[in-house]
Order: structure tokens, then C-alpha cells, then sequence
């Protein structure tokens, strides 16, 4: 418990001499929180002093949230000590005059602690199944942001978002994966494979698997309404293929890192340049060493919705076909019609399990059958709009439909997403909102074994398509 008593803001100093050293960097994150004293709401800033570019000391900014008395509140960021800083001397932390903030459960991981040892096999692709020792196992996760979708954003706070905290609650669910969505500018400017270090290490520690998703390449977070530069920049398509081939050279022998995501939700000028593109990268891949599972995503500028029998498989055997499934989106976002009666987009045809199960046949499963290849959806869920209208259900149904047939899947998502997240709220607080709801229903529908025991490992007997 700090008070600051002055009329100008005072700052609380962490001290950290010798803690990082040249190529290294810290995660440090903290709950605070007003005293009960004091009915306001304030800001609190973390920063680290570190060396400027004009050769003296100063402190920079690292993160900044509003603070109040009912909750407490994540403060965390990330510092990377660069060839061209000094050892930092210490983080502050700014309290507002005439306020007393409590701290608790201060953290600070570095990068350079000590990777566990990783006794698992590692995941591989076994005809239509992702296999572990041989035998099936289905991928089942959540999805945690480490991104800004605008390109201009700093990545020190961003990349902060998630604690060791977040991993034990997701493997304390029952998961079996994390789907880690990567920002590239962090891998350009800010240290991110040191950072993506501690992510394998909280990983490890909890035991879950990592697919790495490249969210945001060059050029930015694409998606539907991307209009940026990066299918017309040859340097930027470079840029993201050496990304991959630097990561299969880091976790080739690391059985942590489940599969490579090369890229979420692209969005070319036609189906052929994403496709062209991905059998680029894939042939990089493997050139640099890496043969387990890498997952290609169909594009937001496909002429045919989702992976249809018109699709031709890779010739790579190594390959999970990956799918997004929001369907029908006038439900899923804003709640427009109910579970059980007729969709308003789709020719008032009743929503239920037989809607969701004939989508998912004319975009993943009817192509998995036919090319015996494993498939998987990286991103679904349900908003707080559609679960006051049947959202659950709507969850539940797919959930099994995807159990029936090994289809792997990744929660969209765990955190910051507030109309998506099981913990909502674009801020992390402590007691957090969460939606126990959903987290109920991924529970009791996660995949079980012949003999109906559910399996938190993700392990599952042979299934048949």
C-alpha cells in the first residue's frame, strides 16, 4: 500500500539491477487497486528507465490503465533490452496525487529463465488425424490475442496482456492447446522471440501445446476489410517466409509448439495468390527443418466459402486444414434471431443442429472425408447478444458435432474481445467478468474417449469421418 500525499503524481520504483541483460527481456505484471477510502477512478502508468536515442536516461512508458476501488486491475508490460539500451534500473509505477493504490502479486520472467524439460512427443500429422505417439489427438484450446489490429499501436503493453495466470486457468479447464495470435511487428522492433520464450515456458509449465498463429503479418491485421499493402509488397510476403523459417529452426526439436498458423483470416486479391503463397511458405518450412503439422487457413477472398470438395488438397502430408466458423454471423454477433427458430439471413431456415451441421459439411467436412486429412477451426464462439438468445445451445451443437468428427478447435476467444471473451473487458480485472456459462459448456463438451471419460490431455481413440 503506497499513498501519495503530494499534489503531483509520485511513483513506486521496482527495483531490478542486473536482472536483464543484453538481448533479454522481462514480463512484469501487478494487480492494483484503490483503497476502499476513495470513491474516484485514476490511471496508473507503468514505465522503465531505460537509454533514449539522445544519450541520456528517461523513463518510457510501457502501460497505462484506469484503476478503481471494486476491482483490481492488470497492470503489466513488456521491456526488451536491446543492443542499443542500457540495463534498465528500474520500473515506476505512477499513483495520482492524493491517492493510496495497493499493490499485490507483483511478477517479474525474464527470458532467459531455464526452459523446463519437455518429455512429450511431439504432435504430427497421421493421414486424416493429428497424432501423438500414434495415437489421435484432437487439438482443443482457446485462442490468446497478443495483437493490435492497428499497425501504429505500441507493442510494449500489448504484448503484456497475458499472464502464466491465464495458462494455468486455461489447463485448469481442461484444454489441451493454446492458439498464441502474434503480432510480427514485435518480432521486428521489440524483442519478440525473447518474449515468445516465457509463452513456451508458462506453456510448459501448465502442459499445453502452442499453435503459433501469425495474426497481424506485415503490413498489418487483414480480414475482410483489408486494404493494405501487403499482397502488392513483395518485401512484406519475404518478410513473413522468413519469419517461418527462423521459427522451424527455434522449435524444431521443441515438442511445445504444437503446429505453425502461417497466417489468420488472409485476404488476397484472389484465392490463388493465398494458396500460391502458402505452398511458398510451406515448401520454406519444410526446407528448414520443421515436419510436424502446419495449419492453412482458406482466405477472405475465396470464390468458394470454406475448404468445398472444388478445393484440391496440398501435396504436403503435413497439413491441418483450418476454418473459422461464425455461422450464421447475424446470430453469432449481434443476436438478431433466436436459437431454435428461423434465421433472418438465411432464407428463414431454422437454426439448430442440423443448420450448423449442413455448414459445416459444405465448408470442412465433406472436403476432410474426401481428402482423409485432418481439419481444424481456429476461431469460434458466441457474443453476449447470441448467448441471451440461445448461444449456448448454439455452442454446445457444434461442440459435439466437432467431437463426432475429430475436428479440432480453438475458442475465440480467452480474454480482451469483450464481446467474444470468457474473461470480458477490453482491461484485465480480478474478480474478473467472466462468462461461466460458456466456460461450462467448452467443459462438458470437450472430447471423450470410447469409454465416455472425458480426457483433459485431448487424447481420444481412432475416430471415423
Amino acid at each position: 500500500m503506497v499513498t501519495n500525499k503530494g499534489s503531483s503524481v509520485a511513483f513506486l520504483s521496482v527495483e531490478c539491477e542486473d536482472f536483464c541483460n543484453v538481448g533479454e527481456g522481462i514480463v512484469i505484471s501487478m494487480w492494483v487497486k484503490l483503497d476502499k477510502s476513495q470513491g474516484k477512478k485514476i490511471r496508473s502508468a507503468l514505465s522503465v528507465k531505460c537509454f533514449l536515442p539522445e544519450n541520456r536516461n528517461a523513463y518510457t512508458e510501457l502501460s497505462s490503465v484506469p484503476v478503481s476501488t471494486d476491482r483490481w486491475t492488470l497492470l503489466s508490460g513488456w521491456y526488451y533490452h536491446g543492443p542499443d539500451t542500457v540495463r534498465p534500473v528500474s520500473f515506476k509505477i505512477g499513483i495520482a496525487p492524493g491517492c493510496t493504490l495497493l499493490v499485490d502479486d507483483l511478477v517479474m520472467t525474464r527470458s532467459s529463465i531455464r526452459q523446463p524439460e519437455d518429455n512429450r512427443s511431439p504432435l504430427l500429422v497421421a493421414g486424416a488425424n493429428v497424432v501423438e505417439d500414434g495415437k489421435p489427438f484432437v487439438l482443443n484450446g482457446m485462442n490468446l490475442p497478443c495483437y493490435s489490429d492497428e499497425e501504429n499501436d505500441d507493442t510494449q503493453h500489448e504484448m503484456s496482456l497475458v499472464t502464466e495466470e491465464d495458462y494455468r486457468d486455461i489447463a485448469a479447464a481442461g484444454f489441451n492447446c493454446v492458439r498464441l495470435c502474434l503480432w510480427h511487428k514485435a518480432f521486428r522492433e521489440n524483442g519478440g522471440w525473447e518474449w515468445l520464450k516465457i509463452h513456451c515456458l508458462w506453456a510448459k509449465r501448465n502442459n499445453l501445446r502452442l499453435i503459433l498463429d501469425m495474426h497481424s503479418p506485415p503490413g498489418g491485421y487483414q480480414g475482410n476489410e483489408y486494404k493494405g499493402k501487403f499482397w502488392k509488397s513483395p518485401e512484406m510476403q519475404q518478410e513473413l517466409v522468413d519469419f517461418w523459417v527462423k521459427a522451424a529452426f527455434v522449435f524444431k526439436n521443441d515438442p511445445v509448439v504444437a503446429a505453425f498458423d502461417i497466417m489468420n483470416e488472409p485476404k488476397p486479391p484472389k484465392e490463388h495468390d493465398w494458396l500460391a503463397y502458402a505452398a511458398r511458405s510451406l515448401e520454406a518450412i519444410r526446407e528448414a527443418g520443421w515436419n510436424r503439422p502446419v495449419i492453412i487457413e482458406t482466405s477472405m477472398g475465396q470464390e468458394v466459402d470454406g475448404w468445398s470438395t472444388k478445393h484440391e488438397k496440398f501435396a504436403d502430408r503435413g497439413v491441418i486444414y483450418n476454418y473459422h466458423f461464425y455461422t450464421p454471423w447475424s446470430f453469432i454477433y449481434s443476436g438478431k434471431s433466436s436459437y431454435g427458430s428461423p434465421c433472418t439471413d438465411y432464407g428463414q431456415r431454422i437454426l439448430d443442429a442440423a443448420f450448423i451441421r449442413d455448414n459445416l459439411e459444405e465448408t470442412l467436412l465433406a472436403f476432410a472425408r474426401k481428402n482423409q486429412v485432418p481439419v481444424n477451426i481456429g476461431e469460434f464462439g458466441v457474443s453476449a447478444k447470441a448467448l441471451a438468445v440461445g448461444g449456448d445451445r448454439w455452442l454446445s451443437d457444434i461442440l459435439l458435432i466437432m467431437n463426432e468428427n475429430a475436428v479440432g478447435r480453438q475458442y475465440w476467444c480467452w480474454h480482451r474481445y469483450g464481446d467474444f471473451a470468457i474473461e470480458s473487458g477490453w482491461h484485465r480485472q480480478s474478480p474478473p467478468n467472466r462468462r461461466d456459462a460458456v466456460l461450462g459448456v467448452l467443459k462438458d463438451t470437450q472430447p471423450r474417449r470410447e469409454d465416455g471419460k472425458q480426457d483433459a490431455g485431448g487424447k481420444t481413440l481412432p475416430l471415423t469421418r
